[in-house]
């Protein structure tokens, strides 16, 4: 028999919490125990009353929003040292997004994994997109004028798609629904249509009818008619633009065409240092069924051996939010420990449900933890370029902060003035780096670390 904590950070999330923790309590423990514990980063929404109505539930309130990692880290050592105190101990130390709701199995499959070896220090759960997807599939004719550099610029390409409207059966949020091949969105929320693009759709029912209403615009740089083939549930549609026009295109898609898709099983590693989602946008059905050694776990269900946890210090404080679950799966592979993925132990959920996709708040931690992981994993002259071509965005936006004066759209802006308020970040990473050169180096040659797209 094994013990469990779990712990599910928390800011002004009541609207996530309800669900989430009706599914912890709902789950089969076997003869395993757990404990869930709400760590709330001073929000100031109604979640303490929300988690006061479970029983058993224990909330920990902090002053401030510390993150994600220093927050986690506040609430795993408030309650490890509870349980000493009591002469009690953790097998395990969990940690869920608020945005989730977990399926039967998802406690067991996990502890199950650990028993299998005693070197796996890490369990990744496999989880799918809250919403179910009614997929859409693209095609045009591509129109674009190359610049002289020979680079291509979203203004020169010839269809652009408005922002989704409200229909029937579509979720309300349009952030719930996941563009895989197009270009960024537009301040107006619209986007500029690839040759070739897929949107997924996120609908409430997926046994009821949904209706869609795209818009698309003409603005082509030739003045030809444009043609755009949208197929959807097995039926293509076609719809012909004159130049300067815009023309809406409504489709009818039958029940039963909502499909499940992967979020995340197990995160892959590229030879530069970048990390992902393995299997996004993949179909639940096709891949991902079987379980196996990964470069690194992603935080949003992430299962940790409590000692390894404490031995590590836990997440590096450092990242407020992002690259703090890459980090401390690569400690842990520095440390003797696997990362493994399982696919038995499921969960939906919604993804940067809090944080928001491409949102001021995502792209500024992405950049600046991104800065801070490569200054700790980086070989040293691919990360002074690295850290060069931050300063060259960097001066680029200030130029343009010098007309909007706007700060928030500025990600790597706003990442050097971070590092310029806390000098000794980067270089006590260096030391690690060259503390640890040859090992990570060997983690760098290992065929979990493969290059990815």
């Amino acid at each position: 028999m094994s013990h469990t904590e779990v712990f599910i950070l928390n800011y002004n999330g009541a609207h996530f919490l309800r669900p989430c923790l009706s599914s912890l309590l709902n789950v089969d423990l076997g003869n395993h125990t757990m404990h869930i514990s709400v760590v709330d980063n001073c929000s100031h929404d109604n979640s303490a009353s929300v988690v006061r109505q479970f029983e058993g539930v224990s909330f920990v309130q902090l002053d401030k929003n510390f993150g994600f990692s220093k927050g986690n880290n506040l609430g795993v050592w408030h309650r490890l040292n509870a349980l000493a105190q009591a002469g009690q101990r953790a097998d395990f130390v969990c940690f869920l997004n608020n945005d989730t709701i977990v399926e039967r199995d998802w406690l067991i499959a996990a502890v199950e994994r650990f028993a299998s070896d005693p070197k796996i220090g890490v369990v990744g759960s496999k989880a799918n997109f809250y919403d179910p997807f009614v997929e859409i599939v693209f095609q045009c004719a591509p129109i674009f004028r190359p610049r002289e550099t020979g680079s291509l610029d979203t203004r020169d390409l010839g269809v652009f798609v408005r922002p989704l409207q409200p229909s029937r059966n579509v979720q309300p949020d349009p952030k719930r629904s996941k563009w895989v091949d197009g270009y960024p969105a537009e301040s107006c929320g619209g986007r500029w249509l690839k040759p070739q693009g897929r949107v997924l759709i996120a609908v409430q029912e997926p046994t009821t009818s949904t209706s869609l209403a795209l818009v698309f615009e003409n603005r082509n740089l030739n003045g030809t008619i444009t043609t755009v083939n949208a197929t959807v549930a097995g039926q293509t549609h076609t719809i012909e633009i004159p130049h300067g026009e815009f023309r809406e295109l409504i489709l009818e898609v039958p029940p039963g065409s909502a499909e499940v898709f992967t979020q995340n099983a197990g995160s892959f590693i590229t030879s530069n240092w970048e990390a992902g989602d393995e299997g996004t946008f993949a179909r639940d059905t096709e891949s991902f069924q079987e379980a196996r050694e990964v470069a690194a776990i992603c935080g949003v269900s992430m299962f940790m051996r409590a000692e390894l946890f404490r031995s590590l210090k836990g997440f590096d404080e450092a990242f407020f939010a992002y690259f703090e679950d890459t980090d401390l799966s690569l400690r842990a592979r520095l440390a003797g420990y696997s990362c493994w993925y399982e696919p038995r132990s499921r969960l939906r959920h919604v993804h940067c449900g809090s944080g928001g996709e491409f949102s001021p708040y995502f792209n500024f931690n992405v950049t600046h933890s991104h800065l801070l992981f490569t200054g700790r994993w980086m070989r040293g002259t691919t990360f002074l370029k690295k850290l060069l071509n931050v300063c060259t965005w960097a001066w680029r936006e200030l130029k343009v902060f010098e007309t909007d004066c706007n700060l928030e759209t500025k990600p790597n802006l706003r990442s050097i003035i971070r590092m310029l308020k806390h000098p000794m970040r980067l270089p006590m990473r260096r030391i690690f780096h060259v503390s640890h050169a040859r090992s990570i180096r060997a983690l760098k040659t290992d065929e979990l670390m493969a290059s990815q797209g």
